[in-house]
């Protein structure tokens, strides 16, 4: 699977950065997130990057090894974020 990114839905809560900072870090912390909200405050555009390698402070996505699924896609609430198979 993979994670499909849908920005025009993302109300840019950052629920997703923090699970995810805490997945792989312990803490709350939406620099070390692999997943970063980007918020145009000029224009209200979001966007979603998810981290596939490291890059800078933030980790590289492992797409929540141990957990039945990406927590980010768990707790989007806006459904911004959701699961796909490989290459759809």
């Amino acid at each position: 699977f993979s994670i499909r990114v849908n920005a025009s839905k993302c109300g840019a809560c950052s629920i997703c950065e923090l699970v995810c900072s805490f997945h792989q870090t312990g803490l709350f912390c939406r620099r070390s997130s692999s997943i970063e909200i980007l918020k145009n405050e000029d224009n209200g555009e979001v966007d979603i990057i998810v981290h596939k390698n490291t890059s800078g402070t933030h980790c590289e996505c492992d797409d929540c090894k141990n957990e039945i699924s990406p927590l980010c896609v768990k707790w989007c609430p806006t459904g911004a974020l959701s699961l796909s198979r490989q290459g759809k």
